[in-house]
């Protein structure tokens, strides 16, 4: 089967990646292993920082290209931020002694760290119902 998009093709592996990373990272959970766990934190702050990055972009291409913010555009970046601070309230802040091995000793900072777990979970769920629909609506279309 010939692929007529490669964007297609790199964002199914990427998926494909992401959903294989955090597999080994869950499963890592009950093995007791450090490093898959500190790889996943880690990506996450790096894929937290990346989408506030792509949306302060965003906000500033639109800004310049229409000479004002577009609804959309506000809205994704407040969901964005309703996410984050959702996940803030939603954890327990609870210090367990596995915790302490990865720096988190005060509750704070592990009501943030639940925050950005909170926020990749979901991030991760709508990008892959993102790339299903796309995907099945690109096939119909054909």
């Amino acid at each position: 089967m010939i692929f007529k998009s490669k964007k297609s093709l790199i964002l199914g592996l990427c998926v494909a990646s992401i959903l294989v990373l955090v597999i080994w990272i869950y499963n890592s959970h009950f093995k007791a292993q450090e490093l898959p766990i500190q790889i996943g934190l880690y990506s996450m702050y790096a894929l937290l920082i990346l989408a506030v990055c792509a949306a302060i972009v965003l906000f500033s291409k639109g800004f310049n290209r229409a000479g004002y913010l577009s609804k959309k555009q506000v809205y994704v970046f407040a969901l964005l931020l309703a996410c984050l601070v959702l996940g803030f309230f939603l954890d327990p802040g609870e210090i367990q002694s596995i915790y302490m091995k990865y720096g988190i000793d005060t509750p704070f900072e592990s009501k943030c760290v639940g925050a950005v777990v909170f926020t990749s979970k979901l991030m991760l769920f709508t990008a892959v119902i993102t790339a299903v629909m796309a995907s099945l609506r690109a096939f119909i279309k054909q």
